[in-house]
């Protein structure tokens, strides 16, 4: 067992290491074409200045070879961008690449930098050991991607620097005080840099690592969404047919075609035939949901009236409120409200809010709905007299499979998809729903959304949504 595991982990490592050289890489890429302009600048303002009080010609050798080491830099760079391009380079040939790129962009720099040392004679040297150290500062902070990368810089450019702090104290005739105090300043100065270099590189490194364990935990939460998703699905679909076989058996034989039923019997039929009614529309809730979290659910909008779509899940809701002693009444109707709507998809809207007025409803309260205008807006409401939300318990109102305890014990059946479900199919139809709730008065639901037109007629002009 030691020895397929072992093997596994090899034959994962290449491809985790190449994850995070391109990783690396393309760091490394951006930050260097992000920041050409601020090189160009530099680079040309030191040659302004060298060229005026050195030598103009050696100057403007020296910064031609310095945009020669740019054009090649500018070259790598858009290798490491490149996908593609990557590709065909490799790793391997593209790491030789960043260490030509890095040697010959460091050299220059620093042979640029003695030059003008050598031109300026026995001095304090300060112009080309700032140009060095500002270099060097700019590799740490920008070039820690690579620890490799930056060990070659740094080290080109602390050997330059001390290169032209030493060559006086070696070819003075008469060393004096202010040589050494440069010579030892430089070397402070160079142990800062280096604990500059150590900083970037250790935050960088722990950036890496926590970016490397989101991106595990973000895997390991998709691997659970499919998981969940896949078995939401397998479940609703074989629960489904034989579920549909139940339902369409107790339906013949309630209705008789059967033969005469018993009284004695009638009443565990009833409860069967119910409960098969409760469990169809449960698992309908759950493909819903399945459908909704893989985006394949689309809506089929045409110009519906939004009076006769609530009557319609109004009388289809009355059975279910009759056997509760609750009733539906429609209050204020507006039969002039239109609006662009998936009819069956609004019409589950509206009955999952009357469902949920009338679970939450005692015998002989009232559930009331309106249709109504508010300004260009189509609205419709449903308002019980039941027991009301708590303040703690209304951010789950449309959460999925959350089921409120509004009161002693749970009366309300259900999986708590409802609302969840209805919620996303207004956010698809492009509306607003909302609610108002105290405890011991009741709650209303309502749902606004945009108006085609006053008193146009109904279009059966179809469009199919954007899958969710």
């Amino acid at each position: 067992m030691q020895t397929i595991v072992t093997t596994s982990e090899s034959s994962r490592r290449p491809d985790q290491a190449l994850d995070d050289f391109k990783r690396r890489l393309h760091d490394y890429a951006s930050i260097g074409r992000k920041l050409f302009w601020q090189r160009f600048t530099s680079y040309t303002a030191i040659a302004i200045l060298a060229s005026i009080f050195y030598d103009w010609q050696v100057t403007a050798i020296c910064y031609a070879f310095i945009w020669i080491s740019e054009i090649y830099d500018q070259r790598v760079f858009s290798i490491a961008l490149n996908p593609d391009k990557f590709e065909k380079t490799g790793m391997r040939d593209m790491k030789r690449k960043l260490l030509i790129s890095t040697v010959l962009s460091a050299c220059v720099i620093s042979i640029f930098s003695i030059v003008i040392s050598i031109l300026q004679g026995p001095t304090s040297h300060f112009m080309p050991i700032f140009v060095l150290i500002a270099a060097s500062i700019f590799a740490c902070m920008n070039n820690y991607q690579f620890v490799s990368i930056l060990f070659v810089r740094l080290s080109i450019y602390l050997v330059s620097i001390v290169t032209i702090a030493s060559r006086d104290i070696i070819l003075a005739e008469e060393v004096t005080s202010e040589m050494w105090i440069q010579l030892f300043t430089t070397i402070f100065v160079l142990s800062f840099i280096v604990e500059c270099a150590r900083n970037f590189l250790s935050f960088y490194t722990e950036k890496i690592g926590q970016m490397k364990v989101l991106e595990r935990e973000h895997e390991r939460a998709k691997s659970a969404a499919r998981a969940k998703s896949e078995f939401l699905s397998i479940v609703s679909h074989e629960l489904r047919t034989p579920l549909t076989s139940i339902k369409g058996s107790l339906d013949l034989i309630i209705g008789g075609v059967a033969g005469p039923v018993p009284e004695s019997f009638r009443k565990i039929l009833d409860v069967a035939h119910r409960n098969s009614i409760r469990l169809t529309a449960l698992i309908q809730d759950l493909l819903d949901l399945q459908r909704m979290g893989d985006g394949k659910i689309s809506y089929q909008f045409s110009d519906v009236k939004l009076d006769e779509l609530v009557s319609e899940a109004v009388d289809e809701m009355m059975t279910v409120a009759s056997r509760r002693a609750v009733t539906i009444k429609l209050g204020h109707v507006d039969k002039d409200v239109i609006v662009s709507a998936d009819k069956n998809r609004m019409k589950q809207v509206v009955t999952n809010i009357l469902s949920n007025a009338v679970k939450f409803s005692n015998a002989n309260q009232t559930v009331t709905v309106n249709v109504e205008r508010n300004g260009q807006k189509g609205l419709f409401s449903i308002e019980d007299q039941g027991i009301g939300i708590p303040d703690h318990e209304k951010h789950k109102v449309f959460s999925a499979f959350q089921q409120l305890d509004s009161s002693d014990h749970r009366k309300a059946e259900g999986l708590g998809l409802g609302m969840h479900i209805a919620a996303r199919i207004v956010e698809a139809h492009g509306g607003k729903i909302g609610f108002e709730s105290r405890i011991g008065q009741g709650t209303k639901f309502y749902v606004e959304m945009e108006q085609v037109a006053a008193n146009a007629p109904t279009s059966s002009h179809k469009a199919v949504a954007p899958a969710l």
